[in-house]
């Protein structure tokens, strides 16, 4: 058993696309974080990043979620997220459209058994992109 499994991770891992961050100038290149809110028994909410346009970032697994800044090249971009509030937890898909030299930030709120995920311009503020599917959202 343990060496058909051998033989299989090699495949498995090849299957599996890992995001990797462009390679541009730092002045081309947006930067795009995750809110973390101070964690204690019951958390209040906490922002991680499953996949940005369907490639898992480096360094992340199901029970490692990925919570570092990340580097993105401008233009569009879909990111899939996961949310947790104490012991409960939420995935949502989001896009933007991401400008040279920006940096961005995923928030989340949560209130009662609902929750929401929104990006915005970090030093603004400003929301900026939407919901995966809605009429807004650039081809």
């Amino acid at each position: 058993m343990l060496r058909r499994f051998a033989l299989l991770f090699p495949l498995l891992l090849a299957g599996c696309a890992v995001y990797e961050a462009p390679k541009l100038p730092t002045d081309q290149l947006a930067t795009l974080s995750f809110e973390q809110k101070p964690s204690g028994l019951f958390a209040t909410g906490s922002v991680a990043l499953a996949k940005i346009d369907g490639k898992a970032p480096s360094g992340s697994t199901w029970i490692l979620r990925h919570r570092s800044p990340i580097s993105v090249a401008p233009g569009k971009h879909t990111i899939e997220l996961s949310y947790v509030v104490g012991i409960a937890n939420g995935i949502m898909s989001l896009w933007f459209v991401a400008e040279p030299g920006t940096a961005y930030v995923v928030r989340g709120d949560s209130a009662g058994y609902t929750f929401r995920l929104w990006i915005a311009e970090e030093r603004t503020g400003r929301p900026v992109g939407g919901i995966v599917g809605s009429s807004d959202e650039p081809v």
